[in-house]
């Protein structure tokens, strides 16, 4: 299993004000997204962009991807994911507990997380 690479957070001001003009084809073709993480119910507010740098294919090759301890890769996401995308063949599992311990829930898109909303510690994204 891959830990996830190139994490990026954006706000969705900051989302919308990017445009196509400042993606290059290059820079398109190095990044894939494997996951967003939402702070809203029903894919609203800020959102973790979880992609991989390395693996063009993310999760449609058999690739796995996680991050153990959201803690410790973005604090601000601790206990605050309230639904969730997935992309790239992947689906995703959360967990209330660092290191994948504890309630989980999975699946490929969460508009709302019942009673793991607002309780993630964990993520997997799996074929």
């Amino acid at each position: 299993m891959k830990a996830a690479t190139g994490l990026t957070v954006r706000t969705a001001s900051e989302n919308a004000a990017l445009s196509k003009a400042a993606l290059t084809p290059a820079a398109a073709a190095a990044t894939t997204i494997i996951g967003k993480l939402f702070k809203g119910t029903g894919y609203t507010g800020d959102y973790w962009e979880v992609t991989e740098t390395i693996n063009a294919a993310g999760c449609s090759d058999g690739s796995a991807y996680q991050i153990q301890d959201f803690g410790a890769s973005n604090g601000s996401y601790n206990n605050a994911v309230r639904s969730y995308e997935s992309y790239s063949g992947c689906t995703t599992q959360l967990w209330d507990d660092a290191n994948f311990h504890g309630s989980t829930i999975t699946g490929t898109n969460r508009t709302s997380l019942g009673a793991m909303d607002k309780k993630a510690n964990s993520a997997k994204w799996t074929p």
